[in-house]
């Protein structure tokens, strides 16, 4: 049986069921407890949206900021990782039903088999029964799988970049104070051009 895109956003939508009380996320992420995946991903894109020039810019204790900053998407970072442990725990409870559900259909269609010859009647319909459960148990799983995979995908393609950056910048933290300004667009084109025409005037 084919799985359709929307039985698997179906599922999906099962894992974004959040309330709609506000989240404490700094103390939340702090003990591994902030796993709300619509969360996790607002936050995820937000941070993607920052524009740390200008947040420092703005700023008038540069190191504090990036610091308190940074700390932020350590902690996203946590609550990413927590989350993906999650969800690989729950693909593994769902292979193992998936398991169960394939051992129930092969248990039926040996008493499929064994009504047929003994030509009774309520073993035949019994283990009918019990494939057509066996059969649903594993379609049913079959979609668990697919949509938790999916999330756990989604998961990850945030979790690495957002990883790169968060250790660049920890890593460039001092540097990355110290000469913020020379990281401007216009100001990095600007001596760009300058380095272009001193090599010509050479």
């Amino acid at each position: 049986m084919w799985i359709t895109s929307a039985q698997i956003n179906d599922i999906i939508e099962t894992h974004f069921q959040y309330s709609s009380k506000k989240i404490n996320y700094m103390n939340k992420a702090r003990k591994g407890e902030s796993n709300d995946l619509r969360f996790i991903f607002s936050e995820a894109d937000e941070f993607w949206s920052r524009d740390i020039i200008r947040m420092l810019d703005a700023s008038n204790n540069k190191e504090q900021t990036l610091n308190e900053y940074l700390i932020d998407w350590e902690n996203l970072l946590s609550a990413i990782k927590y989350k993906k442990n999650e969800l690989n725990s729950e693909i593994q409870q769902i292979n193992n039903r998936m398991k169960n559900c394939q051992t129930d259909l092969t248990n039926a269609n040996q008493s499929f088999n064994t009504s047929l010859k003994s030509r009774n009647e309520n073993w035949f319909y019994d283990a009918v029964e019990k494939a057509k459960k066996a059969r649903a148990c594993l379609w049913e799983e079959q979609v668990n799988n697919n949509a938790t995979k999916t999330v756990l995908n989604m998961l990850e393609k945030y979790e690495i970049p957002t990883e790169k950056r968060v250790t660049y910048l920890r890593n460039n933290q001092s540097l990355i104070v110290k000469h913020y300004e020379i990281l401007k667009p216009k100001l990095l084109s600007e001596l760009y051009s300058i380095a272009v025409q001193l090599d010509r005037s050479k």
